[in-house]
């Protein structure tokens, strides 16, 4: 699991848990109970923000979804009837181009909004177990 600073919110890749950006530590031994109060405060800020961003991001996932439909309705417009009424597809048409440009959306979309839970998620479980750890000491 990646660690992230408590104060600051950046990566910590070193092995001492000190942050390379805010210079502190963050390795929750022999805290006492003031130190242990701005501990939780600072995870509970990070895990608000997170719960902001998480809810960004699954208005992208909706938009996504919503823009893949109306792709999908497009691509069928896209089919014309011919002089003798068999449905034919025409690449050069209006339709198809709303398509094209609804489902590279959709992708983006789907993709930004999808990665994006996914590391707001881990960054969540990470302050809720620093949260748990220091509170059992």
């Amino acid at each position: 699991m990646k660690k992230y600073c408590v104060y600051c919110g950046k990566e910590i890749k070193n092995e001492q848990c000190l942050c390379s950006s805010c210079k502190k530590d963050n390795s929750f031994k022999n805290l006492n109970e003031e130190e242990m109060h701005v501990v939780h405060q600072n995870c509970h800020k990070k895990i608000n923000k997170c719960s902001e961003i998480k809810n960004n991001m699954f208005s992208y996932v909706v938009i996504g979804a919503i823009l893949l439909v109306i792709c999908f309705i497009f691509f069928y417009l896209s089919f014309k009837y011919n002089i003798i009424k068999q449905r034919v597809f025409s690449p050069g048409s209006l339709e198809f181009v709303v398509c094209c440009l609804c489902g590279a959306g959709s992708c983006f979309c789907l993709i930004y909004g999808i990665i994006n839970l996914i590391i707001v998620g881990r960054k969540t479980k990470y302050y809720k177990s620093v949260i748990e750890e220091t509170h059992k000491k």
